[in-house]
């Protein structure tokens, strides 16, 4: 076996989720529920995940989940719903919530959260 054997599902950590939340732990889980939330089925953005499935994909106990969770949840970073027999919990990232937040703490200006003018494509190419 390899060393790069080992670390063959590496997930991405985004570090200014840590300035946002206050936590590395809720930065960790924030950062994880944004990849899932880009690859849900679900047209409104929700996904499903288990205590189990978190454990394995961060390496984060079930204490340290709970705690990021109540964090996030109580920033509005995230919605959770139990859902179906028997209830399984699901997650929703709040996009718009992240985005204010980077924004207020000066990781990203306000013109970046608007969306793009219908003819900057257009303007972009008659500059070259």
């Amino acid at each position: 076996m390899n060393l790069l054997s080992i670390f063959d599902r590496p997930i991405a950590f985004h570090r200014p989720l840590v300035t946002i939340t206050g936590s590395i732990m809720a930065a960790l889980m924030l950062s994880q529920a944004i990849y899932w939330s880009r690859r849900t089925t679900e047209d409104d953005g929700w996904f499903y995940k288990t205590m189990a499935e978190w454990e394995e994909e961060t390496g984060m106990t079930r204490r340290e989940q709970e705690t990021a969770r109540a964090k996030l949840r109580e920033l509005g970073f995230i919605e959770e719903e139990r859902r179906g027999m028997p209830a399984q919990l699901h997650y929703r990232v709040n996009e718009e919530a992240i985005l204010d937040a980077l924004v207020e703490h000066g990781i990203m200006s306000a013109d970046c959260t608007k969306a793009p003018n219908k003819n900057a494509r257009k303007r972009h190419a008659r500059l070259h």
